[in-house]
């Protein structure tokens, strides 16, 4: 957490090594698997008899496409570490670091959000924030924090802001 001028408070945002390190090793375990499956049982596919070695092919499909999943993820993990990575809360709005999908930064004023909520994964202990502004929702998880102390006060924080923002 960085204190800034007139109240503005910013938490840095950023994947952290061991959840980047679990996803990137799951997707080259299944891909590797499905290369393994394709040399061993190249006449079906997931145990479905396919006709002329289709199951390799599809086998192989799978394999480069969890291969672009880590090659993608990979990617994002390098960007983070030379982009701004920070939620930043000012007098009047909420900004959001850039998402996977887009480069830019969300910034949603604090009269347009019209609820949040807080949402734990089944069998996970991960948390997220949702929020929701217009017909529009986005996702704040609890992965991207050092500790859960920081995710926690950045809903706090949130919760806050928005109750100041009805008030006034």
């Amino acid at each position: 957490m960085k204190n800034h001028p007139e109240g503005s408070i910013s938490y840095d945002y950023r994947f952290r090594g061991w959840s980047l390190l679990f996803a990137g090793f799951s997707l080259l375990l299944f891909s590797a698997a499905m290369i393994f499956l394709a040399i061993i049982d190249p006449d079906s596919f997931i145990g479905f008899p396919s006709p002329y070695g289709m199951g390799r092919l599809l086998y192989i499909a799978s394999a480069i496409s969890l291969a672009l999943l880590l090659a993608m993820l990979l990617k994002r993990a390098r960007d983070q570490k030379t982009s701004c990575r920070t939620i930043y809360f000012d007098k009047h709005e909420l900004t959001l670091p850039k998402s996977l999908y887009s480069n830019t930064r969300l910034t949603i004023p604090y009269s347009a959000i019209t609820g949040i909520e807080l949402q734990s994964l089944r069998r996970s202990a991960s948390q997220s924030i949702v929020i929701n502004y217009g017909d529009q929702s986005v996702l704040i998880s609890d992965l991207g924090f050092e500790t859960k102390t920081e995710f926690r006060a950045v809903h706090c924080q949130l919760e806050q802001r928005l109750s100041g923002a009805s008030g006034s």
